[in-house]
């Protein structure tokens, strides 16, 4: 099998994450003390994404698993599916950090399901986290981990491609309440 890592990152990439890492902190401003929903998250993906991706590339919400493979019967969805040339090129899902291991790992499997079924799919979770280190993905200095990490359950693995993230201050510490916008890519074991 191919090594997805050594495929070329999309361009896409930086200003999608370092767009909602400062839209975080903008949002958090209207409500202070309140996560934002993940439907809010997913829909300023979405805007960020429609502006990078290539003239090529289509952006389409709630996609049927049933439709990008056809052996996955349920009902479930994927946030984003990009396409290219009517090819499936890449499926995103979006979590919250704050939504806990169990969902992250859900949405794992799912992705996983799909690499199953089509290896050529590149399959991404977008993990955002407000004012929290996501700590199983970004080291105590704010640094994306460079191992690999198992999924459970499945012959593939996780790892953090890329990381941004954007904080109140310039403060040594400032990292340890930023906001954090992480792209985990579903990679062979």
């Amino acid at each position: 099998m191919k090594d997805i890592l050594k495929k070329t990152s999309p361009k896409w990439i930086d200003p999608v994450l370092q767009g909602l890492a400062y839209w975080l902190g903008y949002k958090k401003q209207f409500y202070h003390g309140h996560l934002i929903n993940e439907g809010a998250i997913v829909s300023e993906a979405l805007s960020l994404l429609s502006v990078n991706i290539e003239p090529v590339q289509k952006i389409y919400c709630e996609e049927m698993y049933s439709k990008i493979v056809s052996s996955i019967n349920r009902k479930e969805r994927a946030d984003l599916v990009i396409y290219k040339h009517d090819k499936i090129e890449f499926v995103i899902e979006v979590k919250r950090f704050e939504s806990g291991k169990n969902l992250i790992d859900a949405d794992l499997k799912k992705l996983a399901r799909i690499k199953n079924g089509n290896i050529e799919i590149r399959c991404f979770l977008l993990l955002v986290s407000q004012k929290k280190i996501p700590f199983l993905y970004v080291n105590e200095n704010g640094v994306a981990y460079r191992s690999t990490l198992s999924i459970p359950d499945s012959k593939f693995s996780s790892k953090v491609i890329r990381v941004c993230k954007a904080a109140n201050s310039f403060r040594e510490d400032a990292y340890l309440k930023a906001n954090y916008a992480c792209l985990i890519e579903v990679i062979c074991s």
